[in-house]
């Protein structure tokens, strides 16, 4: 049962309650294939009335636990808050491809970019909030638990420095 649904253990499978529930059924398919190619072998000789029973009382627990886990453990509380420094072509590559991640293994509080231009605006759905003078202070407002560098070019002293201050 538990080399069927290896997949499961994937972070992206374990927060989907789709895949939750194709992983589970094809591993409860798989194993009911498996009983009966033995049963057959074995000319009749293994209950069927216990593996039935403990395959469906398997999916049924399986299904709740994933269920728990998708409510609890994926609830805002327990993600990881991450603020992206670079709102650049490195930040929009890095927004691009985290909006695509469903579902999204953190909470994306904004983005840091020295450049004044960009102050205030939405790259990717996620606002520029400050620059390198308000990483720190942002960070703990927010609650930051984690912060991406998506600077391609050279980064400034000062923002540098932001970054060593913010750790």
């Amino acid at each position: 049962w538990p080399i069927f649904m290896v997949n499961l253990y994937d972070v992206h499978r374990a927060g989907s309650w789709r895949a939750t529930q194709r992983g589970v059924f094809f591993a409860a398919a798989a194993a009911g294939a498996v009983y009966l190619i033995v049963f057959f072998l074995q000319d009749g000789s293994i209950a069927r009335r216990a593996i039935l029973y403990f395959l469906a009382v398997t999916v049924v627990l399986t299904l709740v636990w994933r269920w728990i886990y998708i409510r609890v453990f994926t609830a805002p509380a327990f993600m990881r808050r991450v603020l992206v420094v670079g709102a650049g072509e490195g930040g929009k590559a890095l927004l691009a491809a985290s909006n695509l991640l469903d579902p999204r293994p953190f909470e994306l509080v904004g983005l840091i970019d020295d450049n004044p231009e960009k102050q205030g605006l939405e790259i990717e759905g996620t606002p520029v909030r400050g620059s390198d003078g308000d990483l720190r202070g942002l960070a703990q407002q927010e609650g930051v638990t984690d912060i991406v560098v998506a600077i391609q070019g050279p980064i400034s002293g000062e923002m540098f420095q932001a970054l060593l201050d913010a750790q």
